[in-house]
């Protein structure tokens, strides 16, 4: 596949991820429906998942740091501590997306490579 396929399926994949994350009780396993979406829309196999996965977590690093950045520039009188908690609950939050970004996108390119047998 072509280089703008995989860009285009892994924006696909963190725009799903993001609205996901607003729905209760989904948004737990938001990254890996968005990165199952982006795999299975990739069509490469399980190597194209992979690559789609790694750049949906690589996507999803941008939201997590705005959000903290916003929360610490709104409120600049919580404090250096405060502020710290802020970056390690992003850190965590953002690793959690990639890490199931990345089996998302694994699952999805290996439910596609089954289609094909």
């Amino acid at each position: 596949m072509t280089k703008g396929k995989t860009v285009k399926n892994s924006v696909l994949g963190v725009i799903l991820t993001i609205s996901l994350y607003l729905v209760p009780g989904v948004n737990f396993l938001a990254p890996l429906i968005g990165g199952a979406a982006a795999g299975y829309s990739q069509r490469e196999g399980m190597n194209g998942g992979l690559k789609v996965g790694i750049i949906i977590g690589i996507l999803m690093i941008l939201p997590g740091l705005l959000i903290s950045l916003t929360v610490t520039q709104i409120l600049p009188e919580i404090g250096i501590i405060a502020g710290i908690g802020t970056m390690f609950l992003t850190m965590v939050i953002t690793g959690h997306s990639i890490l199931l970004g990345i089996l998302g996108g694994v699952f999805g390119g290996l439910i596609s490579e089954r289609e094909k047998i």
